[in-house]
């Protein structure tokens, strides 16, 4: 093996150079795949067209309960006179 001696200066310029290349190149694909996936999602999860009729009510997304467009009436509460 040849008998070669890097610079110390050297090592380090070339350290920093490849451990910034390879932050870079994640930080790139980290951010397309981030882009493609919240695209893929989105639209997955998008709310219900505006021509939807009372029929077809639309519901929460997450619980998968029918919104009521007004509340129930309130309980009646005993009386107390005699």
């Amino acid at each position: 093996m040849p008998d070669i001696t890097i610079d110390n200066r050297l090592l380090l310029r070339k350290t920093l150079l490849t451990t910034g290349v390879m932050v870079g190149a994640c930080a790139l694909l980290v951010g397309t795949l981030t882009l493609l996936v919240s695209a893929l999602v989105g639209g997955a999860v998008a709310g219900p067209d505006s021509d939807q009729t009372a029929e077809n009510a639309p519901t929460n997304a997450r619980l998968a309960i029918p919104t009521a467009k007004t509340s129930p009436p309130a309980p009646q509460q005993p009386s107390m006179t005699r």
